[in-house]
């Protein structure tokens, strides 16, 4: 994606973790948080996310390009979804999930 750089974490052959960096300001950072949060929440879609990611998987497992266009029309089907949702838990100060992705801010210049 334009304007976002990011980096896996592996140990033993388990992701442990991902990590996005976007500029300050960029609008992809709600999308991503609302997108995780929501799937946190919500067992029964996150369930049909995996089903789905695992079925482009077995179909394309070497093609990073159709994996992620696979999954284009699923997540645009969800995302108006669960942006609506997450902004209303912010509105009323809930508590989102254990493990919720967090929002990060260096101060300007630097290195990470």
């Amino acid at each position: 994606m334009p304007g976002r750089r990011y980096f896996t974490r592996d140990r033993d052959g388990v992701r442990v973790a991902n990590v996005h960096v976007y500029r300050d300001g960029d609008h992809d950072v709600e999308r991503h948080l609302a997108f995780c949060a929501y799937l946190r929440e919500h067992e029964s879609v996150r369930d049909a996310y995996e089903r789905m990611k695992r079925g482009i998987h077995a179909a394309h497992p070497t093609d990073i390009t159709a994996y992620t266009e696979g999954k284009a029309e699923w997540i645009r089907s969800i995302e108006p979804i669960a942006r609506e949702w997450y902004r209303r838990q912010r509105a009323q100060q809930q508590p989102i999930a254990d493990g919720e992705p967090h929002l990060l801010e260096f101060p300007p210049g630097a290195t990470i």
